[in-house]
């Protein structure tokens, strides 16, 4: 046990000091002895006081830090010691904890800081309660009435949700997570012979097929489509005739292209 070498004064039963009231009715206790002399009740009181606060204190330094409390003279060694003691028990002074020993706090309040060595208060509600009280990701989802989306990531690969930025569209097109493409449109054939047909845009990769088919529905017509490449293909169209017999013909026709 750290040794304490400041010890109290007249603190025995008995002793011979001054009573309270009569001490603190002492027209000295304000200006000092100033004349005359004064009794030993008196000294041994002012003495006793004066020693008792000084060995509380040495004790309490030398109990909380461990530290021996000597009656050397050695000033800055004691506050050392005296400052070490106090952090056994108080916390250093600290801008963060000063801040949140301002909010006036209250029930159903959380605080949280909204700045540098700066804090508020907000709302803990039901729900928040409840989710900080779960145990693991899973209870917060079951919580939640999350399903299986929930647990997915973003993207177009193997068991991932495509967002809006997978999808793309244009005039005549569309383009899906997967990376197929769908083209379509409207041409009129030529009774002379096959005319090109350029896609809206071109397929990156290839083009699986082209159909088509006409869109009068008073005419018997074939459509014939042949891809040429990425970025087009052949049209044809023949009206049959009464007698069974093909004739190129102008006519609408509608077609679709599926590719990647």
């Amino acid at each position: 046990m750290a040794k304490n070498d400041f010890k109290p004064f007249a603190t025995g039963k008995g002793a011979n000091v001054t009573s309270q009231p009569d001490w603190e009715a002492l027209p000295a206790l304000l200006s000092g002895f100033t004349a005359g002399k004064a009794s030993s009740a008196q000294v041994n009181k002012a003495l006793r006081q004066a020693s008792f606060i000084a060995a509380a204190l040495a004790q309490y330094t030398a109990s909380k830090s461990g530290q021996d409390v000597l009656d050397d003279g050695d000033l800055s060694g004691f506050i050392a010691k005296m400052s070490a003691a106090f952090g056994k028990d108080f916390q250093t002074l600290d801008a963060t904890l000063t801040a949140l020993a301002g909010l006036a706090t209250g029930a159903d309040k959380l605080p949280y800081f909204n700045g540098n060595d700066t804090a508020a208060l907000t709302v803990l509600t039901q729900v928040g309660r409840d989710i900080i009280g779960k145990n693991a990701i899973a209870d917060v989802l079951t919580y939640l009435q999350l399903g299986e989306a929930a647990k997915r990531a973003v993207g177009t690969g193997t068991n991932q949700i495509p967002d809006m930025a997978s999808f793309a569209a244009g005039p005549g097109w569309m383009k899906f997570p997967s990376g197929k493409i769908i083209q379509h449109g409207y041409h009129t054939s030529s009774a002379s012979g096959a005319i090109i047909v350029n896609f809206p845009i071109p397929f990156p990769t290839q083009c699986f097929g082209v159909t088509g088919a006409g869109t009068d529905a008073s005419a018997a017509n074939i459509a014939g489509c042949h891809v040429i490449d990425k970025a087009g293909f052949n049209l044809s169209a023949w009206l049959v005739a009464a007698n069974s017999v093909f004739n190129r013909t102008a006519t609408n026709i509608s077609w679709i292209a599926v590719g990647i």
